[in-house]
């Protein structure tokens, strides 16, 4: 059966290399077993966005000393985050916004895997 021009358009939609559901995307297997699929390559301005999964127990190592801004969106689990001095409890639905050269990280401590949606932007300007 020949498709229509709705399937035909629906498929050339699905192919574009913006439009990506996180089953299509591998993960890398990282320290602590924790996983990272890339949703979003780097684009031109600088932008990319990515899945971070970590198990129960699991801790990100302190980071810090980055140029980028960097947002953080909880969608599942629940852990304790540092971000600079302060240390406070984030669930499903919290966002965290992680200023450039902030010292942070963060630890899963539900019984399910914490999984986060990350949005890093470079610094491609001076800022004011």
């Amino acid at each position: 059966m020949a498709e229509s021009a709705r399937q035909k358009s629906k498929k050339q939609r699905l192919r574009h290399p913006y439009v990506r559901h996180r089953a299509l995307s591998a993960a890398e297997i990282l320290g602590d077993h924790a996983s990272k699929r890339m949703l979003l390559p780097e684009t031109a301005w600088g932008l990319s966005v990515h899945e971070l999964e970590l198990p129960c127990g699991a801790q990100t190592d302190a980071l810090g000393e980055h140029d980028q801004e960097i947002i953080w969106q909880i969608t599942a689990g629940s852990g304790l985050m540092m971000l600079g001095a302060e240390q406070f409890a984030v669930v499903p639905g919290d966002v965290i916004y992680i200023q450039p050269d902030t010292a942070y990280s963060i630890r899963s401590m539900a019984s399910t895997p914490l999984r986060i949606n990350c949005i890093r932007h470079a610094r491609c300007f001076s800022s004011p």
